[in-house]
């Protein structure tokens, strides 16, 4: 929502994205304060990367090989006809 929020104010004004927000009653509050990695006990943001760190390395192949793959080079999955 904040993403789109930030969209809306881009495309169409503030006051577009302000009134969207009202209009769906968006105030987000959330219960623990802990969305930023200043904000965890280093603990728990140990844990969070250990338990996310074979993900992170998924991400971070598919990710840097999605350039060169749409560009032609490199490995693409077969074709639904292809099978």
């Amino acid at each position: 929502m904040d993403f789109a929020l930030g969209v809306l104010a881009e495309l169409f004004g503030a006051q577009k994205a302000d009134a969207v927000q009202l209009a769906a009653e968006y105030d987000p509050q959330p219960p623990r304060a802990l969305g930023r990695l200043e904000l965890a006990r280093p603990m728990l943001v140990a844990r969070v990367r250990a338990r996310t760190s074979t993900r992170q390395e998924q991400r971070l192949r598919v990710s840097t090989a999605a350039p060169e793959r749409l560009r032609g080079g490199g490995p693409t999955r077969a074709k639904s006809g292809d099978r």
